[in-house]
């Protein structure tokens, strides 16, 4: 599943990503940590019948996000009520309040997502945190990391065996320039869903591909 991330500081340019977007998109992720005076439940409605992904990014974990935490968790509390598909919730999010929006997430599901923006963590220590993401009850595991050497992406992949093995479905792809690989790869390894940008200079992490580049890529590799 392709996954367009749309970030814009504007209502108009949302809405101008998620029209481009969806025709390549299975889903569309509406990144509201870049966006003044958000409407979601116009941006939901702009964005079916693809499915949809609310995240909105805190700064600590690369977003763009700076308010108060009890603001940023009422956004993703709103998009359940509205009926996103899902929310990502940061896994180093206070464990009370990921308590809480699972308690409270209705059909949404919840993705628990891990990042390191600085470099690839060990096998090992990556485990501990998927199996982490398991036992707590999340819907859908996120793993993303940067990868510093072509090594790293073995590495994070290599998290999808365990993934299947456990029926957990799991997002797990690195990012930056020696990580584009693993976008692409993650799907023919039953990776859960991997991410894509609108456009050339809309990305929203290291490494994205445009969508368009992506479904053309795996429409002639046989994996659409």
């Amino acid at each position: 599943m392709i996954c367009v991330a749309v970030s814009a500081p504007t209502m108009s340019g949302m809405l101008a990503a998620i029209k481009k977007g969806q025709k390549v998109a299975d889903a569309i992720e509406l990144r509201l940590d870049g966006l003044k005076n958000p409407e979601l439940a116009s941006l939901i409605k702009a964005a079916r019948p693809r499915k949809v992904v609310v995240t909105n990014r805190s700064s600590r974990e690369g977003g763009l996000f700076a308010g108060k935490e009890a603001d940023r968790i009422s956004s993703l509390a709103e998009a359940i009520s509205l009926g996103a598909d899902y929310i990502d919730l940061e896994w180093r999010t206070a464990v009370p309040i990921r308590e809480r929006l699972l308690a409270n997430k209705r059909k949404t599901k919840v993705i628990f997502s891990y990042h390191d923006f600085t470099h690839t963590p060990s096998r090992r220590a990556l485990l501990n945190v998927l199996k982490s993401m398991r036992a707590a009850g999340a819907d859908v595991g996120k793993i993303v990391t940067m990868a510093t050497s072509p090594d790293d992406n073995i590495t994070l992949l290599s998290l999808l065996g365990w993934a299947r093995q456990h029926n957990f479905p799991l997002i797990a792809f690195c990012m930056g320039e020696m990580g584009k690989i693993s976008r692409l790869a993650t799907l023919a390894l039953g990776g859960y869903m991997t991410y894509a940008s609108p456009g050339r200079g809309r990305e929203t992490a290291p490494g994205q591909i445009s969508a368009s580049t992506l479904r053309q890529i795996m429409e002639q590799m046989g994996l659409s």
